[in-house]
């Protein structure tokens, strides 16, 4: 309140960069591990290293992901709509604002339509640049060496930034700030029966759990599928489905709910799959694309056929990376907010994102901030246990 930024674009700004910089880091952080070996000791024999090495190395065989991670954050943004409504308020409208606006609205379906045909143009345009990089292919051997202060100083700053706000919200999710004393009432209250008669909590977190498990492993699934067959085509398919408005689709699926009866978590798995498909393809694409040749050629020859391959070859090589990408597309379908909300089904198919939209909308702070410490627990248990397994197969 002092610094004045709610209700403003510096509100969604903050928002934004704390949401999508991790996806950036990892993005980055993928790139820089795979950068080989030899090339940094070759390079820093010929006196080439620090700050000149990063620019003229480090930076050109990584732009790839640099590019795919910037647009895919650029896409984001663009299509963002709770982050706007929630901390911007509707006098900062954006065209995907304006798209569910309009659906939502009833008498301007033709307005809805004609604004997610103008987002898909522009995501797709911005995405041409992507299309036109050539993979590189790198190793996995890097070695890690030491780190000046600056960046030492620089990675602090942002574990403080990042982890400092999680780990406020949680904090102040125990403390009433009315009383000005620390409570565990909400928390207690949230799983009352009285309270999930008109707030569902517990079938929501159930219910999101359920959607985003078969969700992310049919992702995963699919994912491995097309990147296993890729081609420009695939590329520019992916990047046009993540450039489709959340609440265009929403109201079409909801749509065929109504004229063909289909059950509605099918037609809300079916629009989660839409949605994430372009995130597990980003994640997996160049561990699955830069699979070491020899063993493919290797299991060529001991396997019969291609599901032996992946049984015996890819899978074990490969099931850090699937997990990896599995808990990725988990959290962010497990916290999706516009398809279901353009579709309005929280009566029918209660989500922890609507039903901790609804708390918010009717002014039950304190309640949502134990139900957002409940949500971010159970994404934080799964990407510990995630971290676990990995750590143990290594």
């Amino acid at each position: 309140k002092n610094f004045k930024i709610l209700y403003s674009v510096k509100a969604i700004l903050i928002a934004n960069v704390f949401y999508n910089s991790p996806i950036f880091v990892k993005y980055i952080g993928d790139g820089l591990g795979k950068i080989p070996r030899d090339l940094i000791e070759s390079a820093t024999i010929d006196g080439v290293s620090g700050i000149k090495r990063f620019f003229t190395i480090d930076i050109p065989l990584v732009l790839p992901q640099i590019l795919r991670g910037g647009l895919l954050i650029f896409t984001y943004c663009f299509l963002s709509f709770g982050i706007v409504m929630s901390l911007g308020g509707i006098r900062f409208t954006t065209l995907e604002v304006k798209i569910v606006s309009a659906f939502m609205g009833g008498s301007k379906f033709s307005y809805g339509i004609f604004y997610g045909f103008v987002q898909l143009l522009i995501l797709g345009f911005i995405n041409i640049p992507r299309l036109m990089v050539t993979e590189i292919s790198l190793s996995n051997d890097r070695k890690i060496g030491k780190t000046n202060f600056f960046f030492k100083l620089f990675s602090l700053i942002y574990l403080i930034l990042e982890y400092g706000i999680v780990l406020s919200s949680f904090v102040f999710s125990f403390f009433n700030y009315y009383i000005g004393k620390f409570s565990l009432k909400y928390y207690k209250l949230i799983f009352s029966s009285e309270f999930n008669g008109e707030y569902p909590v517990i079938t929501s977190i159930i219910n999101s759990i359920k959607i985003s498990f078969v969700v992310g492993l049919i992702v995963i699934f699919f994912s491995y599928l097309l990147i296993k067959n890729y081609n420009k085509f695939t590329e520019i398919l992916m990047f046009s489905y993540i450039g489709v408005s959340g609440g265009f689709l929403g109201i079409a699926l909801y749509y065929l709910n109504i004229s063909f009866n289909i059950p509605i978590y099918v037609i809300v798995i079916v629009g989660q799959i839409i949605t994430a498909i372009p995130i597990g393809y980003s994640f997996m694409y160049q561990h699955i694309k830069k699979f070491p040749k020899e063993l493919l050629e290797n299991a060529e020859i001991d396997c019969n056929n291609k599901l032996e391959k992946f049984i015996y070859v890819e899978f074990p090589n490969l099931k850090n990376i699937f997990l990896s990408a599995f808990l990725q597309v988990f959290a962010i379908i497990f916290g999706e907010f516009t398809l279901v909300y353009t579709m309005q089904i929280e009566d029918i198919l209660p989500l922890s994102s609507l039903v901790n939209y609804s708390m918010v909308a009717n002014k039950k702070y304190l309640e949502s901030a134990a139900f957002t410490t409940i949500i971010i627990m159970i994404i934080g248990i799964l990407f510990i246990i995630g971290e676990f397994l990995k750590k143990k197969e290594e």
